[in-house]
């Protein structure tokens, strides 16, 4: 009976000492695995805190970006208004030239009208002269014409001076 026990006892121990080689291949096992989970999670960790730092890189850069498109747009916008500004001045020069034709043109056309009436002057002027060109031909004439006369009347006057004189 007690060879019995110890036999079944070997057979409980053989049992055994099989389910313990059995879990701990399993232990060995799930060890290997969880040792690939934890590389490949402390790779993942690398890899999201790379991605982390790349992140911050692009969120600098894209405010740098956003600060830079901001300033572009007030530029942009001051250059607008600028040139709503130039295109006010403009249209207001186009105003003040256009009047400024108005009365150039009319300047020229009185010149115009100034230039036929010194024309007509000079003409009159010119008639004139020679109105008085000849008008002083003949007064030349009748003094030369006069001058014997002249001469007689001196003697005349002479004489009758001499006479008044002796009559004193």
């Amino acid at each position: 009976a007690a060879s019995l026990q110890i036999e079944e006892i070997q057979k409980l121990r053989n049992q055994a000492d099989r389910m313990v080689a059995v879990k701990q291949e399993q232990i060995e096992k799930l060890q290997a695995e969880n040792q690939e989970v934890h590389n490949k999670n402390s790779e993942l960790q690398e890899l999201l805190t790379q991605a982390n730092s790349n992140n911050n890189e692009l969120t600098d850069k894209n405010n740098e970006l956003t600060n830079k498109n901001n300033e572009l747009t007030q530029n942009n916008n001051e250059l607008s208004n600028k040139i709503d500004e130039l295109t006010v001045q403009l249209q207001r020069t186009s105003n003040n030239n256009t009047e400024l034709k108005k009365l150039l043109d009319q300047a020229n056309n009185n010149n115009t009208e100034l230039k036929m009436s010194l024309d007509k002057a000079n003409n009159n002027n010119h008639k004139l002269i020679q109105q008085l060109a000849h008008a002083n031909n003949q007064l030349q004439s009748q003094q030369q014409q006069q001058q014997p006369n002249n001469n007689n009347n001196d003697e005349l006057k002479a004489k009758l001076e001499q006479a008044n004189h002796q009559l004193r």
